[in-house]
C-alpha cells in the first residue's frame, strides 16, 4: 500500500482535520497531496505518513516506550513543543520535549 492509498483511508475513517493535525501539516496540504497538486517534494511527508500510520493505527512512542495512536502522539508532540523548555520545574515535560524535538517518527 502507497502513502497515498494509506492517506485517503485514514482521511475516510478520520476526516481531513484530524488527519493534517496528526501529521502536523495544514489541511490545505493535505487536500493537495491528495489530489496530486503538491508541488512541493512529497517526499518528507509521504514518510510522515509511512512512520504514523504505515504498519497499524498503532504506534510505538520511541521517548515513552509504549504503543499510542497517531493522535496521542500528535497531542504529545503539540504539548512538548508548546511548553518545551519553560517546564523547568518538571524534568519529564524537558525529557519529552527533547524527544519530541529528535523524533524519528515526527521527522
Amino acid at each position: 500500500m502507497t502513502a497515498l492509498d494509506i492517506l485517503r483511508k485514514r482521511v475516510d475513517q478520520h476526516g481531513q482535520a484530524t488527519v493534517a493535525r496528526e501529521l502536523q501539516l495544514s489541511k490545505a496540504a493535505v487536500s493537495q497531496f491528495l489530489s496530486g497538486k503538491y508541488k512541493a517534494s512529497t517526499g518528507r511527508i509521504e514518510e510522515r505518513i509511512m512512520n504514523l500510520y504505515g504498519d497499524s493505527d498503532k504506534l510505538i512512542c520511541p521517548h515513552q516506550e509504549k504503543e499510542i495512536s497517531p493522535m496521542e502522539c500528535a497531542q504529545t508532540y503539540e504539548r512538548a513543543m508548546s511548553i518545551g523548555l519553560r517546564a523547568t520545574g518538571n524534568p519529564e515535560t524537558l525529557r519529552q520535549h527533547h524527544a519530541c524535538q529528535h523524533c524519528r517518527i515526527r521527522s
